[in-house]
């Protein structure tokens, strides 16, 4: 991969998800559905690594490439902001239908 007179080779990334919720439904219902509410909050963390290498045709003062490992790495992240849903769910049988509302 190329960018800027730079390439990136054996670029490792790991993702990871954690979702923490509290969910209740209220047991009178509303339109023959139970009403839920959910708060969620999910954490992302993001691990990268790479080995990057500069082209020394691109950088005349360069007399070889210089090629350096990189890493970075973000803290745990969540989006607070569509954390609150709304479901209004029917059930018929064994089966489940549900309108979400965010």
């Amino acid at each position: 991969m190329r960018f800027g007179g730079l390439e990136a080779a054996n670029v490792n990334a790991d993702l990871s998800l954690g979702d923490l919720s509290l969910t209740y439904t209220f047991c009178p219902t509303f339109l023959g559905a139970h009403y839920t509410v959910s708060v969620s909050i999910p954490y992302v963390w993001v691990d990268v690594e790479a080995k990057v290498s500069i082209n020394p045709r691109l950088f005349p003062s360069l007399h070889h490439a210089r090629t350096k490992t990189v890493r970075d790495r973000t803290p745990p992240t969540g989006d607070y902001q569509n954390g609150i849903s709304r479901y209004l769910n029917w059930t018929v049988g064994d089966l489940q239908i549900n309108q979400q509302f965010r």
